[in-house]
């Protein structure tokens, strides 16, 4: 059975079940909500602004569709631009979504201690001021610089994930390919995994990793969101078979130009439109 299939309970009900309690009708009402809403539209996964008011002039875009920092350096520096010549580091860079900020965030840490301010101007932002976390909690993870506190963030975002298929979830990672390099210096973006079958939150959650005073702009790419399905893999380990070795030993694909890309990659492919009310 395709794993795009919905797996559907029939309601309980006393002449079929042996035992009828609250708990089984509210997963029946649960999974007959979640059949209707997959009634309601054709996306699989939706990202919802909240605040109404960045989806127009920030919008989530495809990962393919946003120009990867290394392509900014070599046209800066009139150099060629050779990075899709590593396949596996560009199918990489093309999957998934792009989330870029939504407001201004300003970033001062010293030995002091860490402050950081959303919006900036006269203007009181609209968007949730950042909120420390516990330091503990990422200890030993990576190491700060120039004796500054461990002082994590989590920035509230305003877009919400939405899934119509309970077995899809979402790797949230930096997006290393896309941000500006200063960025990526500058704080330690905490990667993952979210199910969204019945959570809709979506949020950065980083630290500074050294002194430093920088801004990170509404409209700059932070994260990369990338949606996969829920389905259990089997794995194993041990010496190659005799066909195993075969291929090991010898690919007849090997010497043709561009081999990787042309005779072993799989197309993989993620749409995106706005959402029409």
């Amino acid at each position: 059975m395709s794993i795009f299939n919905f797996f559907k309970k029939n309601k309980p009900t006393k002449e079929n079940s042996s035992v009828y309690n609250v708990e089984d009708e509210i997963n029946a009402v649960s999974n007959s909500t979640e059949d209707s809403y997959s009634n309601q539209t054709k996306n699989q996964i939706e990202f919802v602004d909240s605040s109404k008011l960045i989806f127009s002039s920030i919008p989530i875009q495809r990962a393919k569709d946003v120009p990867l920092n290394g392509k900014k350096h070599a046209e800066k520096f009139q150099k060629k631009f050779t990075f899709p010549l590593c396949p596996g580091m560009y199918d990489y860079s093309e999957l998934g979504y792009i989330v870029s900020s939504w407001s201004d965030y300003h970033f001062k840490a010293n030995k002091a201690g860490v402050a950081c301010v959303a919006g900036g101007g006269k203007k009181k932002s609209p968007f949730s001021q950042p909120v420390q976390m516990d330091g503990t909690l990422v200890e030993g993870i990576f190491n700060v610089q120039d004796d500054i506190p461990l002082k994590p963030f989590n920035v509230i975002s305003p877009w919400k994930i939405f899934t119509y298929d309970k077995n899809i979830s979402a790797l949230i990672i930096p997006a290393w390919f896309h941000s500006d390099p200063d960025f990526l210096d500058n704080f330690y973006v905490f990667p993952g995994i979210v199910d969204y079958k019945s959570f809709n939150a979506m949020n950065l959650i980083l630290a500074p990793k050294r002194k430093m005073q920088y801004t990170i702009k509404a409209g700059d790419p932070i994260l990369q969101v990338i949606p996969f399905y829920n389905k259990e893999i089997v794995c194993g380990y041990g010496p190659p078979n005799i066909e195993q070795e075969s291929k090991i030993q010898y690919d007849p694909t090997y010497h043709r130009n561009q081999f990787y890309r042309k005779n072993h990659k799989v197309k993989k492919k993620f749409e995106l439109e706005e959402i029409k009310e």
